[in-house]
Order: C-alpha cells, then sequence, then structure tokens
C-alpha cells in the first residue's frame, strides 16, 4: 500500500509527504484506454490500482477530528449555507428515476479514502468534502414523468472547477453517478492537469478518493450510468455492447 496525506488549499486536497513506496509499480498497472474499448464511449484513463490502493494520512490531529466532526453532521449543518465564489451552471442533467433516501446524509465517508458526503433535502443534492466539512457543490433537482431525476442547476465552489460553469456541471454529474447511484463513473479533468499518468492519478485520488479510478479530458456528461450489476475491466467491453448498455430499460 502506499500512503498520501491531505491538507487544505482552497477546497482541493493536497497530496504530501513520501509514500511508503509502490508509487511507481502503481502507476505501470494504469492504463489509457480508447473510446470503443470502454462502456463510457470516452478515451479515458483507468487509475483505478493507484486509487484503490493509497491510504490516506494525516498528522494533524485537526483533520481528523473534523473528519469525525464532518461524518455525523446534520443535513442543517449545510442546507443553507451559501457556496462562497460559487461558479453557476444551468444545465439538463437526466437520470434514471432513483428513489432517494429521506431527507439528511445519504452518503457517508466512513474512512478518509473517501472524500466526499452527500445530502438530500427537498429539492436539491449537497456535496461535502469529507476532510474540511466543506459545502464545496449543490444541484436543484425535480423528478419528471416518474421516470427521471433532473437536475437543472448546480453551484460548484470556483475553485473545484477552476471557474469553468462546463467543467461544474460535469463535476457535479459525477458525484451525483458516483455517489447517489454508487455507479462507476468517469469523472472530468480539468484543461489544466498535464497529460501525465502520475499527475492524473495524483489529481484522480486527491479529489475523488476511491471513486475516483476512471478520469477523461472529455467532456463526461454523456457518459453512461453504470450500474452495480455492470462490471467494466479492460479488455472486456467491446463497442458492440454500448447499444446494448445505453438502453432506456437498464
Amino acid at each position: 500500500m502506499s500512503h498520501s496525506s491531505e491538507s487544505q488549499k482552497g477546497n482541493r486536497p493536497v497530496d504530501s509527504g513520501q509514500p511508503a513506496g509502490g508509487i511507481d509499480d502503481l502507476l505501470r498497472l494504469c492504463q489509457w484506454h480508447d473510446a470503443d474499448s470502454t462502456p463510457f464511449g470516452v478515451r479515458l484513463f483507468d487509475c483505478r490500482p493507484f486509487c484503490e490502493s493509497m491510504i490516506s494520512t494525516s498528522a494533524d490531529p485537526d483533520v481528523a477530528a473534523r473528519f469525525v466532526t464532518g461524518a455525523a453532521a446534520p443535513l442543517s449543518a449545510h442546507a443553507k449555507v451559501p457556496i462562497g465564489g460559487a461558479i453557476t451552471a444551468t444545465c439538463d442533467l437526466g437520470y434514471p428515476c432513483h428513489r432517494l433516501a429521506e431527507e439528511g446524509m445519504i452518503v457517508r465517508a466512513e474512512e478518509m479514502e473517501y472524500k466526499w458526503h452527500a445530502y438530500q433535502s427537498d429539492s436539491e443534492l449537497l456535496f461535502v468534502r469529507s476532510w474540511t466539512g466543506q459545502l464545496v457543490a449543490r444541484g436543484t433537482f425535480r423528478h419528471e414523468k416518474n421516470r427521471w431525476l433532473v437536475v437543472d442547476r448546480v453551484d460548484v465552489d470556483a475553485t473545484m472547477c477552476q471557474a469553468d460553469p462546463a467543467l461544474a456541471a460535469q463535476q457535479f454529474d459525477f458525484l451525483v453517478k458516483a455517489m447517489v447511484y454508487s455507479s462507476l463513473a468517469c469523472h472530468p479533468l480539468p484543461p489544466s492537469i498535464p497529460d501525465d499518468a502520475t499527475q492524473i492519478a495524483m489529481y484522480s485520488f486527491s479529489v475523488y478518493g476511491r471513486h475516483g479510478g476512471i478520469a477523461s479530458f472529455a467532456d463526461t456528461l454523456a457518459t453512461p450510468v453504470l450500474l452495480p450489476n455492470q462490471k467494466w475491466s479492460a479488455g472486456n467491453w467491446p463497442a458492440a455492447r454500448r447499444a446494448e448498455f445505453e438502453r432506456d430499460d437498464v
């Protein structure tokens, strides 16, 4: 196992310190895949070996305290809190109908390798950084024709989305797919991240933790929700299967 430590810089954690070893071995297991060889239909970087093996640590006891406190924070701690300097994106993000839990925390980061908590209010989804307790993303939703969960507006911290509304929408979309749907999802890479395996893997784990194993520079809004019973690994997903995967009744 390799180790990383994390501190707050805006709302993106910063991995620092020297890993215990093995990062180069993990990176050799990470691969680029062309669009036709995955269910997502975009060229992507599969860094799951890295994100699923890293261990987050911190020598700062305040970080651990914030993590424990944040894991127990009620909806009221975030529901009416504005996101300072948020970037707003008007969008039309649709998902297969999903019966959400009652209001409150719907996903809790149980370990420090999981970077997000998720909450539901009456018409909003909220995503909070687990290490800092900071509300970073909010989206308003409605149910349409009893089949779709539709998000029509998102507000994302400007540091997180680099003040780019298009990136804000993609990041929120990924958090919904990965957390609300417990889906293997493809997250967007900001254009500021170099096309370099090490930096992509470090960014992915730093921002998304265990959920960050699939990354792409492409527009990820069109990538489908990969449900828990639909598995994918390199080499077992011919292009012909995407039509079946993207059926409305899946």
